[in-house]
């Protein structure tokens, strides 16, 4: 991520912020979409990343959390990758997620058109994912939901998705 983008570096505070507290003792996976490992910083947990744009594949052994922190909004086979991250989870690990809701579509395309975040990340969101959506994933992946909030004013969701 470029360090011009300043907003984008608040928002990804946040994000995690919301995060941290609601993660298990153990170790962790940080399936992301950037290139820095922006989440080890907050943990003195057991902490993997593994990149979206790198072959999954690498990914061994199971995780106590899982973590997808603004990443689902840009995936095309987003069951598919949440189905292989599910077979590395423990039973009782928890799958993280945020994502923005469908109200911030319009905000964030205005920040970058004022190049406040980075216009090409937000060129590549596929898709604006709702509660009930969201829900219906963790259905289909059989995890129970944990919980589910809006944060950021509305503009941003995490859900916390249970393995039992």
């Amino acid at each position: 991520m470029d360090d011009i983008y300043l907003l984008e570096k608040f928002l990804m505070w946040l994000r995690f912020r919301k995060i941290v507290p609601y993660m298990k003792e153990g170790s962790v996976l940080d399936f992301g979409s950037g290139k820095k490992q922006s989440l080890r910083k907050y943990l003195t947990k057991n902490y993997e990343y593994c990149g979206v744009e790198r072959d999954y594949d690498p990914i061994k052994g199971k995780y106590d959390t899982v973590v997808m922190a603004a990443v689902l909004e840009h995936l095309d086979n987003e069951i598919e990758i949440l189905e292989m991250l599910k077979s590395h989870m423990n039973k009782g690990s928890l799958l993280i997620i945020t994502t923005p809701t469908s109200k911030s579509k319009k905000v964030l395309d205005i920040l970058a058109l004022l190049r406040l975040v980075d216009p090409e990340n937000i060129k590549e969101h596929n898709y604006y994912w709702n509660e009930d959506e969201l829900r219906g994933i963790a259905h289909k992946l059989g995890l129970k939901i944990d919980r589910y909030k809006k944060f950021e004013f509305g503009f941003n969701q995490i859900v916390i998705m249970q393995k039992d």
